[in-house]
């Protein structure tokens, strides 16, 4: 209602480190201990249940027959625990095959036998490893799918991270190297700066307003903390008026160092991750290989490195990658955007970064390749949402992108500087094709949503609709997909529903027509995906 002030729907659960009234409280609108513990505090059956057999509880108890603070304690036992790395990884057992695997040992939980690692990250590996082999073969390959997919995911967000430790680390070590050249001028000036602050502490803001000595300018200070803010060829420093300049430098210097170990160690893991994720494919390889069933298995997902992002062949046959959203964004343009790969950005915030990958700087780009790279940029971009037809698109080389701000300026997630001339694609209309691709390995239907421009979605899609912006809710529009798509490939409702559909979509859309595409080989779409 108009006049009435926004309150967020209240928090199904609470932190179980939190205030202990709002704890005592929420639990206490449970009927048992069990569901207090994991609807209550968030933390699941499986750690409810292990929490009452700590605190030698019936989990089907009522909540008001037992002492809450008993529970709470075990609670944060548990929790301090696993913060503090004391750790007994686990698998249990029972009939020979795996129940679960924790990272700590449970008491809860009913086993034949037990198998206890070093690390966790082992024996999570080892569950899996044998899960996989115990189950039929389509769900251990479904399962292996997704769990790429999570793999992947962390990979993406080490990416950032080791970016972020990496500049961080950078100016660290800039302002400690700028501090160490000027360190006796700094000292000097500290020096009258303290002298003034002992005699002149109310004119103290005035006397030091434009100041500059010896090159080092003064451009502010905290009176509540003493911190004077120095600006040094063009770095910004901070200083507390009584600070050993000495102790400051070598502090930064292992603050930058620390940054650089984690970057160090976030590559490690990624590393790790990226060994696992070619093993978890080599894996599903052979699962696939191996299914012999009478009826033919229908799977859904992404298999090869390009499929997390947004993607395409165009109809000369490069590789085009977008990001869907301002993380996936970042990752395209800081990892897989070459200084001769183009990049194409729609001429309007809120757009998604387009790479045509190029095999080198003399690759030529015809102008049917560019068009259809610039209009999927359009499609994929805040213009579709506001119902235009048609936007102004630019390209430039991938040297002349950059994530570096200029001075004074800072870029956010997803966003980058162009440097030098660009090129111009001027009212591309904005249309997309939407269409299904279904490989057959074996006895495996693999089944694929792909998006394209409508001159290149033909030989990437066994079926395609083409739409352009329009009035009808992306909801609607993706459930008419879906029941046309339904329609041409059996057992599709088993593995692909309307909102993967609706994924796909940019807005409100309207439905051109339904077509027939012919899709080339995957393994030329492979071979074509090399750079």
């Amino acid at each position: 209602n108009v006049g009435l002030e926004y309150k967020p729907p209240p928090q199904s659960f609470v932190n179980p480190i939190g205030n202990i009234n709002d704890i005592m409280t929420a639990l206490r609108n449970y009927d048992t201990v069990g569901r207090a513990i994991a609807r209550g505090l968030g933390l699941g059956g499986e750690v409810a249940n292990e929490v009452c057999a700590r605190a030698s509880i019936d989990c089907s108890s009522p909540v008001n027959s037992v002492d809450i603070n008993s529970i709470l304690s075990v609670v944060n036992q548990l929790i301090n625990t696993i913060n503090n790395g004391f750790l007994e990884p686990t698998i249990y057992y029972s009939s020979g095959l795996p129940i679960t695997v924790t990272p700590i040992k449970f008491l809860s939980i009913k086993y034949d036998e037990i198998r206890q690692f070093r690390k966790f990250n082992e024996a999570v590996d080892e569950y899996f490893h044998e899960v996989e082999i115990r189950e039929e073969s389509q769900r251990r390959l479904v399962s292996v799918t997704g769990e790429i997919a999570k793999l992947e995911k962390s990979i993406d967000e080490l990416m950032i991270n080791i970016e972020n430790f990496r500049r961080g680390s950078e100016e660290l070590r800039t302002k400690a190297e700028v501090l160490l050249n000027w360190k006796y001028v700094i000292e000097e000036l500290l020096g009258i700066l303290r002298n003034y602050w002992s005699s002149y502490k109310d004119e103290f803001q005035e006397l030091i307003k434009g100041m500059e000595y010896q090159g080092i300018k003064v451009k502010g200070f905290i009176p509540r903390n003493k911190v004077v803010t120095l600006d040094i060829g063009g770095i910004t420093v901070s200083l507390p008026l009584n600070a050993d300049v000495g102790d400051v430098i070598n502090e930064l210097f292992n603050r930058a160092k620390e940054l650089e170990r984690k970057a160090k160690s976030a590559e490690e893991a990624m590393n790790k991750l990226r060994e696992r994720i070619e093993e978890l494919k080599l894996e599903s390889e052979r699962l696939s290989v191996s299914v012999r069933e009478s009826s033919v298995r229908v799977i859904y997902g992404a298999r090869e490195w390009f499929e997390r992002f947004r993607w395409f062949i165009t109809t000369g046959g490069k590789l085009v990658i977008a990001g869907r959203d301002a993380t996936q964004n970042e990752i395209i343009v800081r990892n897989y955007l070459k200084p001769w790969d183009l990049f194409v950005h729609a001429d309007i915030p809120g757009a998604a970064a387009v790479i045509m990958k190029l095999r080198g700087p003399n690759e030529e780009v015809s102008e049917e390749d560019l068009l259809e790279a610039t209009r999927y940029a359009a499609s994929y971009s805040r213009a579709w949402v506001m119902g235009l037809s048609v936007l102004d698109v630019f390209y430039v080389r991938g040297e002349q992108v950059t994530k570096k701000a200029p001075s004074g300026e800072y870029l956010g997630k997803g966003s980058f500087m162009i440097y030098g001339n660009r090129g111009w694609v001027r009212n591309v209309e904005l249309r997309l094709g939407v269409g299904i691709r279904v490989d057959h390995i074996n006895d495996t239907a693999l089944v694929r949503l792909i998006t394209a421009p409508p001159e290149a979605i033909g030989a990437l899609t066994n079926y395609y609709v083409v739409i352009r912006p329009g009035s009808k809710d992306k909801n609607e529009v993706g459930r008419a997909i879906y029941e046309e798509f339904k329609g041409r490939v059996p057992g599709l409702a088993r593995v692909v529903n309307v909102d993967n559909v609706v994924e796909t979509l940019p807005g409100p859309s309207i439905i051109e027509g339904v077509f027939n595409g012919n899709p080339m080989p995957w393994d030329e779409i492979r071979r074509k995906a090399l750079w």
